[in-house]
């Protein structure tokens, strides 16, 4: 869990820092909308939306079992072996 927490903010600070430095100007278009922004910006838009459509793929939540073992210890408790 540690581990993750720590890696996120790397990635974070790393994609800001990436991000001020490409300060070009560029025109792109999202679903015949034109906008108008700066590289980095598009940068760390694209970075946040993979971190949301990332986190309902997380397998690891507190109601599924993180090992194939704690899978079959849990099926052997709900039928009471």
């Amino acid at each position: 869990m540690i581990i993750s927490i720590i890696l996120t903010l790397a990635a974070a600070v790393l994609g800001v820092i990436i991000a001020q430095e490409n300060t070009t100007m560029v025109q792109a278009t999202f679903f015949g909308y034109a906008v108008q922004g700066s590289i980095g910006i598009f940068m760390l838009l694209a970075l946040g939306v993979g971190v949301v459509l990332g986190i309902p793929a997380d397998d690891s939540g507190p109601d599924r079992p993180q090992f194939d073992g704690d899978a079959k210890q849990a099926q052997n408790r709900s039928i009471g072996i």
